[in-house]
């Protein structure tokens, strides 16, 4: 193990662990009950301006997601939490384009409000789980500046892992067995992409799990008809009247909240023709105004389980990404200048409801191979006119053979 992995380990003694027998080497995990700034999700206080900013970035990206008419499930928190992780590796014009598609103005402020998303988000509890996890997955041959990774490792609440990515098998292996952890096992059929040119790769998951404040009964549920774009369909409808504040009627749309534990809400916003992301843009705005019109609402909500994979590489160059995908990536995660470039950026999701609430699960991966080098290469002669050693070595860097060339013509 190299001596700076060692030196992590021994700055990390207190709050990680070392863990063997896994195909991934883990260089150390961040033990979350050890951590110093301890948090209660309830006490977190959010700029309301930044979450406008932070729910703008994640309906633009939907909007862009659901072209087609077929379900969709996205987690846009994942992929900003995802993609927050880039930005302190990344320089100049690539770090102000990731800011900008982030609607943050500098690095510390990015890193805080991560922070505070996650705190904010995180709960478990008796009728709830929801927790959120980070990792960083670097291949194990290369000098990574490890001080960097240190940064982001305790900014972000990240795990630190060694890879070796051209064992796809087992990478893809260790990485799969990951987002299984973190979510519960709640995402069907994980399929994450792996490439023998990719170096580093950011994985966050999200996982929640939580109940109605007020349960609808099994025995009021009602089938009934549902229209699709392509036909009618039967379908499961729980049923429910609620006394409510949260509701809003408009020529274009109906919207109405419904609790769950802890504070968080299901809203549901249904167009009376077009479908258009701006109705739960206004719908959300008016949300957070003080309702003066009580409604009593009978909810037919039916019941669904809805899984996606989503590639976010086009989505995110239409909404302003464009350097961090090219030679001209200004990306740094090496001891020296080196630079990678985004590969892909892959999120699958699923949720599902019943009459007990809510389970939902997602995770956002984003891979990065190297750049070309932009140097103007340097001309020198190599000329092997006189007895040479000729060796080869393994992917680890381990001669496996070596020869001595004396008269390139003699047996």
């Amino acid at each position: 193990m190299k001596k700076s992995v060692i030196l992590l380990l021994a700055l990390f003694l207190v709050s990680c662990s070392q863990v063997s027998n896994t195909p991934a080497q883990i260089l150390y995990e961040l033990n979350r009950e050890k951590q110093a700034d301890s948090f209660d999700f309830t006490q977190v206080n959010i700029n309301q301006v930044d979450i406008i900013k932070v729910n703008d970035v994640g309906l633009d990206t939907f909007e862009k997601l659901t072209k087609e008419n077929k379900n969709q499930v996205y987690s846009p928190l994942s992929t900003y939490l995802a993609i927050s992780m880039l930005v302190p590796m990344a320089k100049t014009s690539s770090q102000k384009e990731l800011l900008t598609f982030l609607k943050q103005e500098s690095v510390a402020e990015l890193v805080a409000l991560n922070r505070r998303l996650i705190q904010s988000i995180e709960f478990d509890k008796e009728k709830g789980l929801s927790k959120i996890a980070n990792s960083v997955w670097m291949q194990e041959d290369e000098k990574f500046n490890m001080s960097l990774l240190e940064s982001i490792s305790k900014d972000f609440y990240a795990s630190l892992y060694g890879v070796d990515f051209r064992n796809e098998e087992e990478t893809k292996k260790a990485i799969t067995g990951w987002i299984n952890k973190e979510t519960n096992n709640f995402i069907k059929e994980i399929d994450v992409k792996t490439d023998p040119d990719t170096v580093l790769s950011l994985v966050n998951t999200i996982y929640f799990s939580n109940q109605w404040l007020d349960s609808f009964e099994k025995e009021a549920n009602i089938k009934d008809e549902f229209r699709t774009t392509s036909g009618v369909v039967t379908a499961e409808y729980m049923r429910k009247k609620f006394d409510t504040y949260l509701y809003k009627e408009t020529e274009k749309y109906q919207g109405m909240s419904v609790d769950y534990h802890y504070g968080y809400k299901a809203h549901l916003v249904l167009p009376s023709d077009e479908l258009s992301v701006d109705y739960v843009r206004e719908y959300l705005e008016n949300t957070v105004s003080s309702y003066r019109q009580a409604y009593i609402v009978d909810l037919w909500l039916p019941k669904f389980d809805v899984s996606s994979t989503h590639s976010l590489v086009e989505v995110t160059k239409e909404l302003g990404l464009s350097e961090v995908y090219t030679e001209a990536s200004q990306l740094y995660p090496y001891e020296d200048a080196r630079t990678v470039m985004i590969s892909k950026i892959q999120q699958q999701a699923r949720i599902q409801i019943d009459e007990k609430g809510t389970v939902a699960a997602a995770y956002t991966k984003i891979d990065m191979r190297p750049t070309s080098s932009m140097d103007q290469p340097i001309v020198r002669d190599l000329k092997l006119n006189k007895p040479f050693y000729f060796m080869i070595t393994n992917q680890q860097g381990v001669i496996t053979f070596i020869t001595l060339v004396h008269n390139p013509i003699a047996e």
